[in-house]
């Protein structure tokens, strides 16, 4: 019996998905056939036990990519794109409903999911782009106020003279005290807060409680509203922001390391106090230190840990205001340190102090503090710690916002 003769075969290995959707070549073998791919066409098939052997030969990859710089906001089905992605590589149950959620509500619900995962919309969207090419990507984010951190004067529970001054007519909240599906207190309330409080700032926060009719049933509930700088309104936990990604060793990384606005509260940052009973402030301008008529202070400002893994030039910025600074050592009395050990004390960690700009002349008004280089902790976990120190000699005023870690290239 004459033995067959086997066939060499030379093929390129490349996605199955990608063959009829390119004018790539390849080969895919399902169960005992070989089908061989050139230019998108099926070529060939040949019964697996007849090769005798495969070359595997990469696709060739592009020496000629341009770098870009692309702007997009994510569209629905984009968020169905990403989610369907994101199921796919879940390792456990959590990781897929997570994954599961991003479809089902267009919407991120923690900035590591949004530089986790949108990464996996752009590799697919921006196949044929260069290194370095950069990415500006909006998306929604859920950002629901913690009503735990809203200041009690903040708080109010409407009573009767308040329903009365809403109007007593009929079908009006003070004909009986209360709202209901036909009585909208998200169109009452902000009309009321408008007239009571004239005196109201930017992003000012305020937790309204009051009775709602639900038949047969009245219960009481709770609404926050934000002043928009006009009027008030309900917050809204649905907000679109941005992300910057770029391109480094074919994977899309975000440059966008860390941001706190500080809009509402403390945000992400702990204060802590070292020495006296002072501690910050919060206020709708920002974060204050003023430990004026207060005796000896030392109290930091703690932001959670930062990793830096894969950055290449990582820089913090931050904006803020000195005020009664004359004559002072300024700084020593305002200070910014880099941690790579915090745990749970300052005082037991190693802090590291960096440099940044100080007004001039001091006043209220709030300047930059300038690019500050952090490229010495590229691969490793940082806290950010703001410092603030007074006496009875020596105290000044200073005010902290807009702190944002980025990698600048």
């Amino acid at each position: 019996m004459r033995t067959p003769i086997k066939k060499t075969v030379t093929v390129r290995r490349i996605m199955l998905a990608l063959f009829m959707a390119t004018s790539l070549s390849g080969f895919a073998q399902v169960q005992d056939t070989l089908y061989v791919y050139k230019a998108g066409t099926l070529s060939s098939k040949l019964a697996v036990a007849d090769v005798d052997s495969i070359t595997f030969i990469p696709p060739a990859k592009s020496t000629n990519k341009e770098i870009n710089n692309f702007i997009y906001s994510l569209a629905v089905n984009d968020y169905s794109f990403i989610s369907l992605a994101a199921q796919a590589i879940a390792t456990n149950g959590n990781e897929f409903d997570a994954a599961k959620a991003i479809g089902t509500n267009r919407l991120f619900i923690d900035t590591l999911y949004a530089s986790n995962f949108i990464p996996l919309l752009l590799v697919d969207k921006y196949k044929n782009t260069g290194e370095l090419s950069t990415a500006l990507i909006t998306y929604n984010f859920y950002n629901p106020c913690d009503t735990s951190k809203i200041v009690s004067t903040n708080k109010y529970t409407l009573i009767t003279t308040d329903y009365d001054a809403m109007g007593t007519s009929t079908g009006l909240p003070g004909q009986y005290d209360y709202f209901s599906p036909t009585i909208d207190p998200t169109f009452y309330i902000p009309i009321w807060l408008k007239i009571n409080n004239p005196y109201a700032k930017l992003n000012d926060i305020k937790l309204i409680r009051y009775k709602y009719l639900f038949t047969p049933t009245i219960t009481q509930r709770a609404t926050v509203f934000q002043f928009n700088g006009t009027n008030w309104e309900v917050y809204n936990s649905t907000k679109q922001t941005t992300a910057n990604f770029r391109l480094k060793n074919g994977k899309w990384i975000v440059s966008n390391i860390f941001s706190e606005k500080f809009l509402k509260d403390f945000g992400s940052f702990k204060p802590v106090i070292v020495i006296g009973t002072y501690s910050w402030t919060w206020s709708s301008y920002g974060i204050v230190g003023n430990a004026y008529m207060k005796g000896p202070t030392e109290t930091w400002l703690v932001s959670p840990e930062i990793d830096l893994k894969d950055r290449v030039n990582p820089t913090l910025t931050f904006d803020h205001a000195v005020n009664y600074g004359t004559g002072l050592p300024v700084t020593d009395l305002a200070s910014v340190y880099i941690s790579t050990n915090y745990s749970t004390d300052v005082t037991n960690a190693t802090w590291e102090k960096l440099n940044f700009i100080f007004p001039t002349t001091y006043s209220w008004t709030f300047l930059s503090s300038g690019k500050i280089d952090l490229s010495a902790y590229i691969n490793k976990k940082i806290t950010v710690g703001f410092k603030y120190v007074s006496d009875t000699s020596m105290c000044l005023a200073w005010e902290i916002k807009n702190v944002n870690l980025f990698d600048q290239y």
